[in-house]
């Protein structure tokens, strides 16, 4: 049996303990009918009362559950994006459930997290530098403009893949295993890598496209540095749209989808209707800011590039 919370910071409302271990509760019930008795009765009990169950009978029905299992997986991925009180909290509850549970964490090494774990198998997950150079290769030939640049220059596409993917190794998070625990540290390179490509598609000539290359930091906050330079290069509209973007997405509550985002941006003070004539398009949305933000193709949602 295998069960995966996914954490978010910026749905830290869904994201309580008690919610994510209802999650996993959920997950358990909906693959395996078998725990449907002692879930049905928890059901009927906060039904009748119009209640939601504390953490105490979530884990308790969790625990019955799990003993059913010879052996249950439970994936806590990216667990830094949990407010720090959380954290610890979440964990000890998932190692409580017994010693049929394996768990397994991913998050960046932060020092608080990094101790928590102190003692377990700790596997650091590093992109193959051809899975980089294939990402490259596919971004060269995807925008069809920088592609026809790039063929100009017969050095140039090899110049630009071993260039970006030499910067882009070492670049790591991490991942720890308790009681089998494992906790991976999930990679930066194709974030590195990702970003340096957005600087160089953008450029329209092999000399431009070279300059560029020559001056690409090998460091991730120097390339989100450039990447705020060229925003504020750009003209004054979308320079404004940009930042008007990056606010939206930064002090929303929870993620936006591509529709609420175009209607946030069109709004001003004193405005009591949006015209459909009023709405930016999505992919000037996202081409403003330089790479730093992104839309989720399946949820639709936009966000910045590393969440």
């Amino acid at each position: 049996m295998i069960a995966c919370i996914y954490c978010n910071f910026k749905e830290q409302d869904k994201h309580s303990v008690r919610e994510l271990i209802a999650s996993l509760l959920k997950q358990l019930v909906q693959d395996h009918p078998v725990m449907s008795e002692a879930v049905g009765s928890l059901y009927d009990k906060h039904h009748r009362n119009d209640t939601h169950p504390p953490l105490g009978e979530l884990m308790e029905t969790l625990r019955k559950g799990v003993e059913k299992f010879g052996k249950v997986f439970i994936i806590i991925d990216a667990l830094d994006e949990l407010v720090e009180r959380d954290r610890w909290h979440l964990v000890k509850e998932v190692q409580s459930l017994g010693p049929t549970v394996n768990l397994m964490v991913t998050s960046r090494p932060l020092s608080s997290i990094v101790q928590m774990f102190e003692g377990t198998r700790s596997i650091d997950i590093r992109a193959n530098e051809q899975d980089v150079r294939e990402y490259l290769e596919q971004r060269i030939d995807h925008k069809s403009i920088f592609s026809h640049v790039v063929k100009a220059d017969k050095t140039l596409r090899k110049d630009i893949i071993d260039k970006i993917s030499t910067n882009a190794r070492g670049m790591y998070v991490c991942s720890f295993c308790c009681n089998e625990s494992v906790h991976l540290r999930r990679p930066y390179r194709f974030l590195l890598a990702r970003l340096h490509m957005d600087m160089l598609v953008i450029k329209r000539t092999v000399k431009a496209v070279r300059a560029a290359l020559d001056v690409l930091p090998a460091d991730v906050n120097k390339t989100y540095e450039d990447a705020m330079d060229r925003i504020k290069k750009q003209d004054d509209e979308s320079r404004q749209l940009a930042e008007l973007i990056l606010m939206w997405i930064i002090y929303a509550r929870r993620p936006l989808s591509v529709k609420e985002l175009r209607h946030a941006v069109a709004t001003s003070p004193g405005m009591l209707d949006i015209h459909s004539h009023s709405l930016v398009c999505e992919e000037i949305l996202t081409s403003v800011c330089a790479g730093l933000v992104i839309a989720d193709k399946n949820s639709r949602a936009v966000h910045l590039v590393h969440k």
